[in-house]
């Protein structure tokens, strides 16, 4: 690179010192996840379990490219910050699962809060999909390269890079799109108040979740294209993998939050805990002709069928966790 180390390698350094908070963010969530929500179906814990591999094995690949930059090549920047480090590569991967495994989550919540809506659903499914293709035919372009200045050049991978995250941003907005107008044509349909209030809780959170996810697809769009020369861009990628496993261990974890431990419908895949409540009833029957009653005469001697006059009578199954 033509440009100054400082310029080069500060916003990257910058970026993934951030990316390493929201790990440790990512790794809290998880640990209140897996403590919280036992009861979560086998495939969905699986899911969230590969989310937790993939996040771990991002951040160790981070912290290879950053030593070799910044330590083991430090000073020589031929065969240091010029050459595209094998580390950025394998981060590129990784980064492309989290995204894409997110996206898709987030698609099954748009069918379940659709009511099954197939075109709903679809949209932001093939969007995913296709950021996934993009994703590794950059990676395939990117990885023949020894030194990052000829990226500048090489136009093809210049526009498959800018399409790849152009697609990104337009999933994230679509999602976010469909999601909120999901839910309110959902409120619009009860008179429930606390329905409503935990659906307008969920917009707002979708809202903010899904402008952050919006602004980091623009911003790497915007450093690729104006500042080529600095690894800003890769530093925000590396930043936005971390940015969606944390929203997307948000969304689960806010369950028990929003709905007090208790499922609406398609905010949890928990079985809820049983509980069990008996009813006891007490019989008194009054004798109009002398006075005493049923429990009267049962002390006097009389008809003493059973000391305990407490029958359970039903037991019924609550369902609520």
């Amino acid at each position: 690179m033509t440009t100054s180390f400082e310029v080069a390698v500060g916003p990257l350094l910058v970026c993934v010192c951030i990316a390493f908070i929201l790990f440790g963010t990512f790794i809290a969530q998880l640990y209140y996840y897996y403590l919280t929500y036992g009861g979560d179906s086998t495939a969905l814990k699986v899911y969230v379990s590969i989310v937790g591999v993939l996040e771990t094995c991002h951040t160790i690949f981070c912290m290879v490219f950053l030593y070799g930059y910044l330590v083991t090549h430090f000073g020589d920047q031929k065969n240091g910050i010029d050459r595209v480090s094998w580390g950025i590569l394998a981060t590129v991967v990784f980064e492309i699962a989290i995204v894409v495994m997110a996206q898709l989550l987030y698609a099954w919540r748009i069918w379940h809060v659709s009511n099954k809506n197939i075109i709903l659903t679809a949209i932001p499914t093939i969007l995913a999909f296709l950021r996934f293709c993009f994703g590794f035919v950059s990676f395939g372009l990117l990885a023949p390269l020894v030194s990052w200045d000829q990226l500048p050049s090489h136009e093809t991978l210049h526009g498959i890079l800018t399409t790849t995250y152009a697609i990104e941003l337009v999933a994230d907005a679509t999602i976010t799109v469909f999601l909120v107008y999901s839910l309110m044509k959902r409120q619009a349909t009860t008179r429930v108040k606390q329905t409503q209030d935990i659906v307008q809780k969920l917009v707002f959170y979708i809202l903010n979740t899904g402008v952050a996810n919006i602004v980091c697809s623009a911003a790497v769009i915007i450093m690729f294209n104006i500042l080529p020369e600095s690894l800003a861009f890769a530093g925000i990628i590396e930043m936005r993998s971390k940015l969606y496993a944390n929203i997307m261990m948000a969304l689960l974890n806010a369950r028990h939050i929003l709905f007090n431990g208790r499922d609406l419908e398609v905010h949890s895949t928990s079985r809820p805990r049983e509980t069990r409540v008996h009813i006891y009833t007490n019989t008194i029957i009054q004798d109009d002709s002398n006075g005493l009653t049923q429990h009267d005469e049962d002390h006097k001697g009389r008809n003493i069928t059973a000391d305990n006059n407490l029958v359970p009578l039903k037991t019924m199954n609550t369902g609520v966790e």
